[in-house]
């Protein structure tokens, strides 16, 4: 990638900036029959020659070629002092192809290619209220392809492009305030709505052996609010944040349902997130905890995750021998081993969401510096 940037001094003082990015992947991709299933094979199958093997079967053998390229310009104009405008364009062109090499018998060449391309515009504006804190505004649209393994899984198991999978394409409209109050506090705070054209949705389908699979959830509505807070006490150090999401479903239609007004399963209404640090000469101690609510794991909105809290705690001491470049840090990770799932496998066959976290774990860690002389 490149960028240029010039500072214009004139009547209204501008920074324009142009600039480019190329990208480019290449993969191997190869799959095979999952032969791990429960109860285990009485007998082999063509897919399962050999019973107590977890491989089967070359399913798909394909290497897959995506390319990129962006261009890019904004500026940023100084109105006054306290009043800047800024704005944008970007142009995206990416290229995706694949070359199959199964081919014979029943398997037929599932080479092709395809190219998905747009232009996403951006403007904002923001204004200073006295020397520390400032309100801001922004308009932004934003373009996101499949990646490679999204467009390769095909619910029917064949290879090749998916050519039905379209594209992520998104307005977002946001307000906010950032700054301080003081020397001690500081914040940022923000109001948002994305409107999601195309939303990229994953699924499972029975008999997939947990394979993923992508398609395009119509239009979603994402409303929220994040508020960030810093407190600096000397020698203790807070920090907070916390976020308000509303993710709808404004119009989506499967095979299993209408599912218009639904919430985004996988991502909780309320997130909150909290650390406090002290600091005594070489000596520190950080207490750090999280929340969330309980989510929805399916686009039906009949199953959900529980709302958790845990907690972690670790401390150390830096140049632990003196002047020594050595440091010294122990901890607990979910200090009141709590069970609870941080991560969701969204629509997942025969109930499989949850993916726990490790109980209550200690560690302890020595960190070594040498000065060259």
């Amino acid at each position: 990638g490149g960028r240029f940037t010039h500072n214009f001094d004139s009547a209204k003082p501008n920074r324009l900036t142009l600039g480019f990015d190329l990208q480019g992947q290449n993969d191997s991709r190869r799959n095979f029959a999952n032969c791990n299933d429960s109860p285990p094979l009485s007998a082999p199958t063509a897919s399962c020659p050999v019973l107590g093997a977890e491989r089967g079967t070359l399913t798909l053998d394909q290497r897959e070629l995506v390319s990129g390229l962006g261009a890019y310009v904004n500026d940023e104009i100084r109105v006054t002092d306290g009043f800047r405008v800024s704005g944008g364009l970007r142009a995206d062109n990416v290229k995706f192809e694949v070359r199959d090499r199964l081919i014979g018998g029943t398997n037929s060449d599932d080479s092709g290619e395809r190219t998905l391309h747009a232009v996403t515009p951006y403007v904002g504006v923001v204004t200073r209220i006295g020397n520390d804190r400032s309100i801001y505004a922004n308009i932004s649209s934003a373009f996101e392809t499949p990646t490679a393994t999204e467009l390769g899984n095909h619910p029917d198991g064949s290879a090749g492009i998916n050519q039905q999978l379209a594209p992520q394409k998104s307005t977002t409209y946001e307000v906010g305030s950032k700054g301080g109050l003081g020397r001690a506090l500081s914040y940022d705070a923000a109001l948002f709505n994305t409107r999601v054209r195309d939303e990229l949705a994953p699924y499972e389908i029975p008999g997939s052996s947990g394979r993923r699979y992508f398609r395009n959830a119509g239009r979603t509505n994402r409303r929220g609010a994040e508020l960030g807070m810093q407190v600096d006490a000397g020698p203790i150090l807070v920090n907070g944040a916390y976020s308000y999401s509303d993710f709808r479903f404004a119009r989506f239609v499967t095979d299993s349902g209408v599912f218009d007004g639904k919430r985004i399963p996988g991502i909780p209404i309320h997130r909150a997130q909290a650390s406090a640090t002290i600091l005594r000469g070489s000596f520190f101690g950080v207490l750090e905890g999280e929340a969330a609510a309980s989510t929805f794991v399916n686009d039906a909105n009949t199953a959900r995750a529980p709302a958790y809290q845990v907690v972690h705690l670790r401390g150390g001491v830096r140049r632990a021998f003196g002047s020594s470049g050595a440091s010294l840090v122990a901890g607990i990770q979910n200090l009141f081993n709590r069970a609870y799932s941080p991560s969701l496998s969204v629509n997942a066959a025969r109930g499989k969401y949850f993916e726990p976290a490790v109980g209550r774990t200690a560690f302890v860690g020595l960190t070594l510096g040498f000065a060259a002389q």
